[in-house]
């Protein structure tokens, strides 16, 4: 049984809040998942390059076959270890791009798909070439949407944790800073 999610980045534009997103078929539960984005994918440009590449069937720390020591050949039918397993890429399928959508209709399409979690980055304040990582069980979601002026993220607060490589905090996500 597949444990389904999202992973993105939040971003502010002059109509609101949007989210540059892909899914992850395999292993979205945080204790996978949750902690390899955060030690492997909280470079900007990194995350940048994963969304780029699309749809996932499993993430690993890698994202290309060169980045592992006596990795050949890497395909959906065989994958080499620790290489993460793109849909387009290694299995050829369409329609697996990132997409970007308004917060409301992330969200939206999250508790249809029948997605479990949702990974969502906001750039660091303290640190423009890093991203923090936010993980929000989808079971959890509210009717409720913060709008374009919102001051601060509030999403169920108590059910938006997040992720450092230490710890997962339960802490809402600062639209302020974006």
């Amino acid at each position: 049984m597949a444990t389904r999610s999202f992973k993105g980045l939040l971003r502010k534009t002059e109509g609101g809040l949007v989210v540059d997103f892909t899914y992850t078929h395999l292993d979205g539960y945080p204790s996978w998942l949750g902690k390899i984005l955060v030690e492997h994918y909280s470079d900007l440009n990194r995350l940048k390059e994963l969304l780029s590449l699309g749809d996932t069937s499993v993430l690993y720390p890698a994202l290309y076959p060169s980045e592992v020591e006596g990795c050949e050949k890497h395909s959906f039918d065989t994958p080499c270890d620790g290489v993460t397993i793109f849909y387009g890429r290694d299995r050829g399928e369409d329609n697996v791009n990132m997409k970007t959508l308004t917060w409301k209709e992330f969200l939206d399409t999250a508790k249809e798909s029948g997605a479990e979690f949702l990974y969502v980055a906001v750039p660091d304040p303290y640190d423009s070439s890093k991203v923090l990582w936010y993980v929000i069980p989808t079971y959890d979601i509210e009717e409720t949407y913060p709008n374009r002026d919102s001051k601060t993220f509030n999403l169920r607060a108590y059910m938006t944790y997040r992720l450092t490589k230490k710890r997962i905090y339960i802490e809402p996500i600062p639209v302020e800073t974006l």
